[in-house]
């Protein structure tokens, strides 16, 4: 959701990141990374159009990003084990359940 958006890129920001861009949707994530290099992706289980598991593969399976292979966290309020597994068998590389 926003909100989420908005506190995770205030804190990063706090943490020294500087260029961060936020978007709402799989197929919007897509069009920014094929546009900048960037060193994380932060996304959230469920998306608007879709699942961030079909962005994390997406993003694994693309022959247009610069870095196919940058890191993945997930976030996610479904902690149930088939969640996690499945969130790793797409590539994510941290899973982090919120509250957090």
């Amino acid at each position: 959701d926003s909100l989420l958006a908005q506190v995770l890129k205030d804190s990063l920001m706090k943490m020294g990141f500087r260029s961060i861009d936020i978007a709402r949707t799989s197929q919007g994530a897509l069009h920014l990374l094929a546009q900048r290099d960037y060193d994380f992706v932060i996304s959230e289980l469920p998306l608007p159009d879709g699942s961030g598991l079909h962005l994390v593969e997406s993003i694994r399976r693309s022959a247009l990003l610069k870095r196919p292979t940058m890191p993945v966290l997930m976030l996610s309020a479904q902690a149930e084990r088939r969640d996690v597994e499945a969130a790793r068998d797409a590539g994510v590389d941290e899973f982090v359940v919120k509250p957090f």
